[in-house]
Formats: structure tokens, C-alpha cells, sequence
């Protein structure tokens, strides 16, 4: 009789365990949110950038976030009315609720995809008459294609505020598969890769690689009921 009911009162305190810990869960995984990504605007190739998320299971999430490339500057005659967007798809792991702190911490694995095109201008000097006595300058725009992809790990939290709102942190690394393509007319010698600034390195860098990069996100949440 003593080991029956011993028995029977460790798996009620498993059930109550299990339940407590469920409860937690439920408490700060979002099972619906809106996301906003504030730093995306001040990118090179700037967008307006939004992500929804949603539950899959107890622990589990999935995330999709676009970005709509924004052309509010044409200063720079190189990349001139960006246009296009940007993509991203992730999955996560949630662990390590702190409810009185109301924050929890999580894993994710994303693909993304950046398809981003601009104009550029070329100069070019001419020259006419018998003995090229009449010089004039002659612009040209073409297109350039920006494609990248890549896949990302990143560990994470979301703390919350102001009861629904929260902050959303991660960071990790990214692996990249860059590509630029130039559409040249007939007669355009190709243009310098890159934009050299004071610290000797392109911004952006046009050259087409594969290469590992730290990864850094910060997002704006809004918690659905």
C-alpha cells in the first residue's frame, strides 16, 4: 500500500512539474507576433522591414520577415534608385524561460535571400569633327544586380515590456553566397568594384565570394493575443 501510493504521488508531482513548466512556456513564447526592424533603414541597401512569427508547438516557432528596399537618397551616381528586397525564413527553439524577469532565450536557423537591383552612371568623353576640335561628355545608366544568400545559427532572447510589447536580440553567424552582375551596353568599359573609403576597404565589396560573417539582429515586437 505505502509503495502504491508512493507511486502514485510521484507521478502526480511529475504531472504538476510538467504542468508548471508548460505554463511558463506559454507565458513568453509568442504565439502570434508582429516585428519591426528599425536598423534595416539605415542599411546600405536600406528597407522597410517587417517579420511575423508564429507557434508551432510548445517550443517551437517559425518566422517569416520581408523587406522592401527603399530609394530615399540619390546622392551616390553608383547606386542610384535601389529598388528590390530582401527575405528571410527561420525557425526556433525556445529554452530557459525566467518568468519573473519576463524573458526567454532561444536558438534559430534561417535562410535568407537579398535581390536587390540599382542604376549606375558611366562618363564617357567624345569627341567629333575632322579633328576631334568638339569634345562632349556623354552619360550613361545601366542596371547592376545584387543577389546574396545565405544561412544563419544565432542564439537569442526576448525580454518583454510593457506587457505585450518586447525586444527581440540575437546573434550569431551567417554564411554568404555573394554575387554582383553588371549590365553593360556595347562600348562601357567595366566600373572599379566597390567604393573605396579612408579605411582602404570596399563598401560594399562587389567582388563575388563565399564567406562566413558575425550576424546581429534587433527587433521591435508586438505580442497577439
Amino acid at each position: 500500500m505505502t509503495r502504491t501510493t508512493l507511486s502514485l504521488l510521484l507521478a502526480l508531482l511529475g504531472t504538476i512539474a510538467h504542468a508548471q513548466d508548460s505554463l511558463r512556456y506559454q507565458k513568453l513564447v509568442p504565439r502570434h507576433a508582429l516585428k519591426f526592424s528599425p536598423f534595416h533603414l539605415i542599411n546600405f541597401y536600406p528597407t522597410l522591414e517587417f517579420s511575423y512569427e508564429k507557434k508551432i508547438t510548445r517550443t517551437f516557432t517559425a518566422q517569416a520577415e520581408y523587406g522592401h528596399v527603399i530609394n530615399y537618397t540619390n546622392q551616390d551616381e553608383s547606386y542610384r534608385d535601389k529598388r528590390g528586397y530582401k527575405m528571410k525564413l527561420e525557425v526556433r527553439k525556445y529554452f530557459a524561460p525566467i518568468v519573473y524577469r519576463r524573458l526567454i532565450f532561444y536558438g534559430a536557423a534561417e535562410y535568407y535571400k537579398n535581390d536587390i537591383e540599382f542604376d549606375r552612371l558611366f562618363r564617357q568623353q567624345e569627341c567629333f569633327g575632322n579633328d576631334c576640335e568638339h569634345t562632349i561628355i556623354r552619360y550613361h545608366y545601366y542596371p547592376v544586380q545584387y543577389n546574396e544568400q545565405g544561412f544563419s545559427v544565432k542564439f537569442g532572447l526576448i525580454k518583454y515590456f510593457f506587457s505585450d510589447f518586447f525586444l527581440d536580440v540575437n546573434s550569431g553567424w551567417t554564411i554568404r553566397f555573394v554575387d554582383y552582375d553588371e549590365v553593360r551596353p556595347n562600348g562601357i568599359p567595366a566600373f572599379p568594384e566597390g567604393m573605396e573609403d579612408d579605411l582602404f576597404f570596399d563598401i560594399p565589396n562587389e567582388e563575388d565570394r563565399v564567406v562566413p560573417c558575425p550576424v546581429l539582429g534587433i527587433r521591435i515586437g508586438y505580442r497577439l493575443r
